[in-house]
């Protein structure tokens, strides 16, 4: 079960990438920009920043939390296999 949770948990670290492409997509400059629309994106840039690292935080964690499990579950699988012999 732990190899399975492991996957799993690890898939799931993959699924928060819309916030960090928007974040990336976000800097695009306009063609002819007024001082208002550079505020506004600015400000906007600067929100996005700050979602894209808590949510690649978290992904990051989700991604650690899954490694554990597989490795957890590769180790449990190893310690319990009997040999062929036996």
């Amino acid at each position: 079960m732990s190899i399975a949770g492991g996957l799993l948990v690890i898939v799931a670290a993959c699924t928060p990438l819309e916030p960090i492409l928007n974040w990336a997509s976000g800097g695009l400059p306009y063609q002819d920009p007024t001082e208002e629309m550079l505020a506004k994106q600015a400000a906007e840039q600067a929100a996005a920043a700050r979602n894209a690292m808590f949510w690649l935080v978290v992904a990051g964690a989700l991604a650690a939390i899954g490694v554990a499990l597989l490795v957890a579950g590769i180790w449990g699988v190893r310690r319990t296999r009997r040999p062929a012999g036996s």
